[in-house]
């Protein structure tokens, strides 16, 4: 579909991945003095998600291209609506697999100030469907060195921040300032007194798709002793890292890698590559058969050196303030998140959610939330 508002800007919108314009990052052509993105809001992802999180929603996935008078591209703007809690949601594509959202931003505009920003939204909103929540999570500040003009909107801090390695000094520094580093290296070394230890990088589909079938097997198993949701509660999320290792390993931005003994996986890591940045998205590794080994470790350690000599400068292990990542990264992205009603329905949602926000954070909450996945597992079985 597409519509058009009486302001200073055209605003086309797409419902189909088929029918955005040949602007939109692929994947596979990156005209990066073009435009600032982010991976997650490439078409490859896009394709994932509405191919898993986006079925399961039953989604419609409503893709804005803001132009100028002139034709010229503007921001482009990634969105999916669909019912949650009862009411409309228009948010990003994501549901926890996005670990930064943000619009893609063409070089040739301006900075944006705060009011054409608001200007823009409150466009954009009068050219889509009616919602009841607009909901926009995890926004960062900077896209490249570019500034998000919907940062602008936010006024609340995002729970978690993301967080990231610098890799652009000698690799004797990273080495020294790694945490644990001199305990990982131990540990790789009584690996290797048990037999031939090897850092493997998928090639292709064959390779991909096994180590991808022990990182989902390995997950699964870690969900179940620590009491949370897993692919079998949420098979959606399962789908989505299938459907992405296949779009990704296409297009080349694909980086799946396993530590194996023996020719037997241990540990997987589940990433991918824009240019000169790594964003790691899972991680897993048999803690039943190999956990003292910390292959996990072991694993990031490799993974490092070989980003490292392909001349990688950003590591990036994403959103979430577990204490492995703040131990490893030694830069935080800070992420806001912008979440307004549009209709009476939206407000007594949203009013809602802020009360369970608040709950969840109680020591009562965090002692019978596990207890629930145990209820239920016992149940299905």
């Amino acid at each position: 579909m597409s519509k058009e508002n009486t302001t200073n800007y055209k605003i086309k919108i797409a419902n189909n991945l088929d029918d955005v314009s040949a602007y939109w990052p692929d994947g596979y052509h990156q005209e990066t003095s073009q435009f600032s993105f982010m991976i997650f809001q490439t078409l490859p992802f896009l394709k994932a998600w509405s191919a898993s999180y986006g079925k399961q929603l039953n989604a419609q996935v409503l893709l804005v291209e803001i132009y100028d008078q002139n034709d010229k591209p503007l921001l482009f703007i990634p969105f999916a609506l669909f019912k949650k809690f009862g009411v409309l949601y228009l948010t990003f594509p994501d549901e926890g697999v996005a670990d930064y959202n943000a619009p893609i931003i063409f070089h040739h505009q301006k900075q944006w100030s705060k009011q054409e920003a608001e200007d823009l939204l409150s466009s954009v909103i009068s050219a889509l469907p009616d919602f009841d929540i607009l909901s926009l999570p995890k926004m960062p500040e900077f896209i490249d060195d570019e500034i998000n003009p919907l940062f602008h909107l936010c006024k609340q801090d995002h729970k978690e921040q993301g967080h990231y390695m610098r890799l652009n000094s000698t690799w004797e520094n990273i080495q020294k300032n790694l945490h644990r580093g001199k305990n990982t290296r131990q540990k790789q070394r009584q690996l290797q007194r048990l037999g031939v230890l090897k850092y493997v990088v998928a090639q292709n589909y064959a390779q991909a798709e096994s180590i991808l079938a022990s990182l989902i097997k390995q997950k699964q198993h870690r969900f179940e002793q620590t009491y949370v949701p897993g692919f079998k509660e949420h098979p959606e999320k399962q789908i989505f890292f299938e459907e992405a290792t296949k779009e990704f390993l296409k297009c080349g931005h694909l980086h799946l890698c396993a530590l194996t003994l023996n020719d037997s996986i241990i540990a997987t890591l589940w990433g991918l590559r824009q240019q000169h940045a790594y964003y790691g998205m899972m991680i897993s590794y048999d803690a039943e058969n190999w956990g003292k080994f910390s292959p996990g470790m072991v694993l990031h350690y490799y993974l490092l050196r070989d980003l490292y000599e392909q001349g990688v400068t950003k590591l990036d292990l994403g959103i979430g303030d577990e204490a492995w990542k703040t131990g490893l990264c030694a830069f935080s992205t800070k992420l806001r998140d912008h979440n307004a009603a549009y209709s009476l329905r939206g407000s007594i949602i949203l009013q809602c959610i802020h009360f369970i926000e608040k709950a969840r954070k109680t020591w009562l909450w965090r002692r019978i939330r596990p207890l629930k996945w145990v209820i239920l597992r016992a149940i299905k079985r």
